[in-house]
Parts: C-alpha cells; structure tokens; sequence
C-alpha cells in the first residue's frame, strides 16, 4: 500500500519512551477495532488496576467494532497509550488531508461509524490520534526493554528506526502495512531478531493466537481468535502464566 507524503499536525511523532512502571503494571493489547466493552471485559478478567496499571495497544483502535469513538477518547486517559495503525493512518488522511480515496477506502474497511458523527467531531479526534499516536513506542521494563510498533519495524534495527525523521517513513509505511515478518514466520522460513531491542509487540496480521517471530511476537487475536490478547509480557513469554 502505496500512501503520499502529507502534511500532518506537528505533534505527529515517529518515537516515544515509556519508563519502567514501578507502581503497577503494563498490559499489552493487540488491535481492538472498536471493540470497547470486549476490551473492559478483558481488563476486567485481568486484573487491571487503572490506577497503577497501564496498557499500551499496538493500533488500529478504530473500524470494524461499533465503539470506536470509544476507543478514541481512551487516548487521553493517563494510563492508556496506543502506536499508530493503517487504519487510523486512512482516518489521518481523510480527516485532515481531505482525502476521498481514503475516507472511501476507510469506509469499506469496516469504517461505516464515520458516518454517525459530524466532521468537526472527527476531525478533534484525528487531531488527538495525532498527538497522542506515535509510530513506535518503547517501553523500559525490568529485564527487558519493549518495543511496540503496529506491523514489521523498519530496518529491522529499532535504535536505527526511532531516529529517523518522519518523512523517511514514507511513501510505503512498512511499519504500518508489511505483513512480511509474520509470513515468513508462518511458513517457517528463519527471521532475524530486530536489533537494539529485546522484544516487539504489534498487530496488524489476524491470527488465532500469539505468534512469535524471533523476537517479535504478533498479538492480533480478536478476528481470527475470538478474544482479544490483553497479556501482561511475562504472560507473552510463558503462556502458562497467569497475568
């Protein structure tokens, strides 16, 4: 998927840093699309603690699922934080390039809650999607430093990936897009681990359940599974562990 070079907002970012949370901890989420009170359900089953816990979600929090407005407004809660998706990448452009390709191809992508809000709604929450959504976040954790990018990080060297300026992100967006790593995995050819990073968590590809690529693991159960993946990471690392 091939997208233009556009001018978005200056709070659009390629990379953040989270410190460790000594409070509580952090849960991982894979693509929710809207699925709100599934996502409560599971943070309920879990044990999450909103006021010392946090939850960092690998993107695409819209389309598909009838709460995604929902699932917008979480981004200014403290303890919740989300990379960027394709999906909100199509609703960055629709909403604040004008661009009627993507609000099309968004609206055949499961985007049909589009047309129950006003466009100054929707434009506030694309401005916020903006603000709060980077590329690639990491998170500082005791034992091992996380990354979480939406899909495949680019270069495959996350140091190297989160210095790059933005505009050296397109025009192909392979974090946001590839499907390539996750591929390879699955029909057992062998992946390199992504350099300068322990572990790295997206979505973007439906499976069934969490799928390792050597140090990537892929955590977009909902479609293909039935349940969204909400997994602290020592529950990534040894399933049997109870989060």
């Amino acid at each position: 998927m091939q997208l233009p070079l556009r001018r978005y907002p200056s709070t659009l970012t390629v990379h953040r840093s989270l410190p460790t949370n000594l409070a509580g901890r952090d849960f991982f989420v894979g693509d929710t699309h809207g699925h709100y009170t599934h996502l409560f359900q599971q943070l309920a089953r879990a044990g999450f603690d909103a006021s010392v816990d946090r939850l960092i979600a690998t993107g695409d929090l819209i389309d598909r699922g009838d709460q995604s407005m929902a699932m917008l407004e979480l981004l200014e809660q403290p303890w919740f934080f989300s990379v960027l998706g394709n999906h909100e990448i199509m609703f960055l452009e629709g909403m604040l390039n004008e661009d009627r390709h993507y609000i099309a191809m968004q609206l055949q992508n499961g985007g049909q809650w589009l047309q129950t809000f006003n466009e100054d709604d929707l434009r506030h929450q694309a401005r916020q999607i903006a603000k709060y959504c980077p590329l690639a976040i990491t998170v500082e954790t005791t034992g091992y430093k996380v990354g979480i990018c939406h899909t495949d990080p680019l270069l495959e060297n996350w140091s190297a990936m989160q210095k790059l300026p933005l505009k050296a992100f397109y025009p192909e967006l392979a974090c946001l897009w590839s499907r390539s790593r996750y591929q390879k995995a699955r029909t057992g050819k062998p992946q390199k681990p992504i350099a300068n990073i322990d572990i790295v968590i997206s979505g973007h590809v439906a499976c069934d359940a969490p799928t390792w690529a050597a140090n990537q693991v892929f955590i977009d159960t909902f479609h293909r599974g039935g349940a969204l993946t909400v997994s602290t990471l020592s529950a990534l690392l040894n399933p049997t562990t109870i989060a």
